[in-house]
């Protein structure tokens, strides 16, 4: 099935390519992406998905994945019926969704909340650095307390390579493994990648401090700000990660956000990707471009003085001019 143009995706190859150089631009990874509805203010779904397709998922390969059998292909991004993916996906929508994945072609299969926004030259680049040929899943490690369940958040996104996908298909457990049945089926998924079928996997961070994380379950605005919620600092504890706020939040070059409404997706974006127009702009057209409408987890900034307003103009986009 040819899931988008391909005119559309050479426009895309050609805002990354200087990245990689004219000549590779045709063999940087090969992402497909998967969209999930976020259970949190579910009304705001079609919203999420427009503001996706109008930014960061123009031109990329691009699936809605949705429950609603009456969801229907929204600017030529097709939509993959599966049941009970809205929320904690069950063994058997996680089996369906996977099985789906596979009929495509593709490298690296990217599973994301509707409510994130993707900075795609820094995740190709990332990517980049990753055989795509071997087992590998990359992504915001945690773990549920208590336990020895490890999990890469989907809300701001992993990324999974296809060799890793099919070892698991291929070692599936039986329904008579206790261990294996449980409600949030994609914790069992990566526990049972990681820990049992050895596959690679990695929670990347700011290349040069090693702090600031390149997957963020929260938006720019609220992860410099704080505080992060209990249940994420007991998670990332239970992971052994580190979090902090301030300009050491997020990779200098991140890949992905959370938790982030349409509005945010599209003002983020601009201001990422036109760092130049963000720089020049004054604290009162600053304040105009991020909007009042964030979502319930963000953070809304108010002050001209917010110290905010200059950090966002540190996060980079590789091939961007900035600064």
């Amino acid at each position: 099935m040819a899931l988008l143009c391909r005119a559309g995706v050479l426009m895309a190859l050609a805002v990354v390519a200087c990245v990689f150089g004219a000549s590779t631009a045709a063999q940087l990874p090969d992402v497909l992406f998967t969209v999930f509805p976020s259970p949190v203010l579910t009304d705001r779904h079609q919203d999420r998905i427009n503001a996706i397709l109008d930014t960061w998922g123009k031109g990329q390969r691009v699936v809605v994945v949705s429950s609603d059998a009456d969801e229907q292909p929204n600017q030529g991004a097709p939509v993959w019926h599966i049941p009970d993916v809205t929320g904690k996906i069950g063994e058997e929508g996680m089996r369906a969704y996977l099985r789906k994945a596979m009929e495509e072609s593709w490298d690296w299969l990217y599973r994301v909340d509707d409510c994130a926004l993707v900075l795609l030259p820094n995740l190709l680049k990332l990517l980049e650095q990753h055989d795509h040929t071997r087992p590998v899943l990359v992504g915001s490690k945690i773990a549920l307390p208590g336990t020895d369940k490890v999990y890469f958040t989907g809300g701001p996104g992993w990324a999974i390579s296809r060799p890793a996908v099919q070892l698991f298909l291929d070692n599936w457990c039986p329904p008579s493994n206790a261990w294996f049945r449980d409600e949030v089926f994609d914790i069992q998924m990566h526990t049972c990648m990681v820990k049992h079928l050895g596959v690679q996997a990695e929670s990347p961070r700011d290349e040069v401090d090693g702090v600031g994380a390149k997957f963020n379950t929260y938006s720019p605005v609220r992860s410099f700000k704080g505080p992060y919620d209990h249940w994420f600092e007991n998670y990332k504890k239970a992971a052994k990660e580190t979090i902090v706020n301030g300009r050491s939040c997020c990779a200098r070059y991140p890949v992905a956000f959370h938790y982030v409404e349409a509005g945010e997706i599209r003002a983020f974006h601009r201001i990422f990707t036109e760092p130049h127009k963000w720089k020049a702009a004054t604290a009162r057209e600053k304040l105009d471009t991020l909007g009042s409408d964030v979502s319930p987890y963000s953070t809304h900034v108010t002050s001209e003085d917010d110290p905010v307003l200059d950090y966002l103009s540190e996060i980079r986009v590789f091939g961007i001019y900035s600064r």
